[in-house]
């Protein structure tokens, strides 16, 4: 249970609506930080403060503010805590169509997650474990990180599916990706799988769809897969996830419908 001072602390942080110019801080949401503390036990909940996250280890990592105005390239590729929090994921089913940069979760304070999980890549080695994936059949199994319960909330989304329907435990069936230390294609920011806390699958046709495929031969903007609102599999799938602290890359503008990500301070 969180301490009076930072019940406290959070219940006197407003949230501000976005500034008309550039450079203006904006206050964290105070229900966003507190399931941050919440989802994250290492951190020490006592000293932390407005400006500073702090781990029982006595190493912090600063909150910093949210500014307006900073075009999303930017916030892409140097999000702070804040910014991590700033977008609220639309946990449950049904959800609207994401709207333009709608993208929670993709915004990755990189200290945070090197703190958390490992700030090299032998850092996160040494913290994965074989997590039994039952849907791909008996004794199949992935590495995931065992950090901050990642390798448990993932064991028991696989258990969960695996008493599902065929159709569901058929679209989960294929797992392509979990562990993998490497940047996100055309940028210069590490992948969430180089910590060990996603996971991807290689769904049925109808389902495999990824944002810079759907652009069209010109580019453009991408065209949100609308079909995927009334898949019933992919309903269950996204719960079930969801249920155990995952995000699905569903849910953002620039969709990723095979993605799963740990992520318990968004939900």
């Amino acid at each position: 249970m969180m301490n009076s001072a930072l019940l406290c602390f959070v219940a006197a942080i407003a949230w501000g609506a976005p500034a008309a110019s550039e450079g203006v801080a904006l206050s964290p949401l105070p229900a966003q930080l507190e399931l941050l503390i919440k989802a994250y036990p290492d951190l020490d909940a006592s000293r932390c403060t407005s400006q500073l996250l702090v781990w029982n280890d006595g190493t912090s990592v600063p909150i910093s503010p949210q500014l307006a105005g900073r075009p999303d390239d930017q916030q892409l590729a140097d999000a702070t805590i804040r910014d991590q929090l700033l977008l609220v994921y639309p946990k449950g089913w049904p959800f609207e169509v994401p709207r333009v940069n709608h993208d929670p979760g993709r915004l990755r304070c990189d200290a945070f997650f090197r703190k958390v999980y490992g700030a090299a890549a032998k850092d996160v080695e040494r913290q994965l474990i074989r997590v039994p994936w039952p849907p791909a059949g008996q004794g199949a199994s992935v590495p995931f990180s065992n950090a901050n319960g990642a390798a448990e909330a993932l064991r028991k989304v696989g258990e969960e599916l695996s008493t599902l329907t065929s159709e569901i435990r058929t679209s989960v069936n294929r797992p392509c990706g979990t562990y993998n230390w490497r940047t996100i294609a055309g940028a210069d920011r590490p992948s969430p799988h180089s910590f060990g806390i996603a996971i991807d699958f290689t769904l049925p046709k109808h389902l495999h769809r990824y944002w810079l495929w759907g652009r069209g031969k010109n580019g453009g903007e991408p065209i949100y897969p609308a079909e995927v609102l009334d898949d019933t599999a992919m309903r269950a799938i996204v719960e079930t996830f969801e249920k155990h602290g995952f995000i699905w890359g569903g849910k953002w503008y620039h969709y990723d419908l095979m993605h799963f990500e740990y992520r318990p301070e968004l939900l």
